[in-house]
This record gives structure tokens, C-alpha cells and sequence, in this order.
């Protein structure tokens, strides 16, 4: 999971991020809040994962 910062936006940038796998992105300004948030929620969701086999 990764989280990418910009200070692009719009919808061309949407599907670029999109397109490279991007769970979340930040354009800038963005509040410290806003990115506890997020960071909270995959935090969660990695938490939520199955374990990945020995070895890996």
C-alpha cells in the first residue's frame, strides 16, 4: 500500500495514480489530519490482512 503526496490534481492525475496502484493521494495543502486519516485506515486494513506464508 502506498500513499502519494502531489500538488497535482484533477482528473488526469486520478488515472495515473490509478494506474500505478496508488491506495491513496494527498494533493497538497493537505492537513495533518487528513493524513492521519488515511494512514489510520490502511493501518486497519493491513491489520485485517491473512498472514503471508514463511518465506515471503
Amino acid at each position: 500500500m502506498n500513499v502519494l503526496m502531489t500538488d497535482k490534481s484533477g482528473a488526469e492525475v486520478e488515472r495515473a495514480i490509478q494506474k500505478h496502484g496508488v491506495a491513496h493521494y494527498l494533493p497538497k495543502p493537505f492537513s495533518a489530519e487528513r493524513l492521519r486519516s488515511i494512514l489510520n485506515q490502511l493501518s486497519e486494513k493491513a491489520s485485517n490482512r491473512p498472514a503471508l506464508p514463511a518465506g515471503r
